[in-house]
């Protein structure tokens, strides 16, 4: 201000009222600062049990199809649809990465498949695993019974 002679007055009420401006623009920039932490947190809060959900599913697939693979070895032979093996299913306990899956396996015995239902060398067998979330992972194949000689 070159050439205005202002009162010492006038002056520190022109900073005065600058620095209220100023306080007032480091307070709104906290609370935008403030609300966009706080929707990013929100974020990875989901994207994180979004990533442990699908660990579990993953492990839970894996050991469904490690279950199925274990029994297409299994000898078929001796083994019908309606035997006493199947009347309740099989269940094991894993634990895996500090989580426990429960595996299930037997055979299908509600077939929509009337040419499937009426052919007992083809065994149906569902696998179903299920962890404590209440969440669970079904599998199905159908096995070929080998004839005996």
């Amino acid at each position: 201000m070159e050439g205005v002679k202002m009162s010492r007055f006038a002056y520190f009420r022109a900073v005065g009222d600058r620095n209220g401006y100023i306080f007032v623009d480091a307070l709104l920039a906290m609370i935008i600062l403030v609300v966009a932490l706080a929707a990013f947190l929100g974020t990875y809060r989901q994207a994180t049990v979004g990533t442990v959900e699908t660990r579990e599913r993953t492990v839970a697939t894996d050991l469904a199809m490690q279950t199925l693979e274990n029994l297409k070895k299994y000898d078929w032979a001796g083994r019908g649809r309606t035997d006493a093996v199947w009347s309740s299913p099989t269940a094991q306990t894993v634990a895996v990465n500090g989580q426990t899956y429960t595996i299930r396996y037997g055979v299908i015995t509600a077939l929509t498949t009337t040419a499937i239902a009426s052919n007992n060398n083809v065994i149906p067998v569902k696998v179903t695993v299920s962890w404590p979330t209440g969440k669970s992972v079904q599998m199905a194949t159908y096995y070929l019974k080998q004839k005996t000689n």
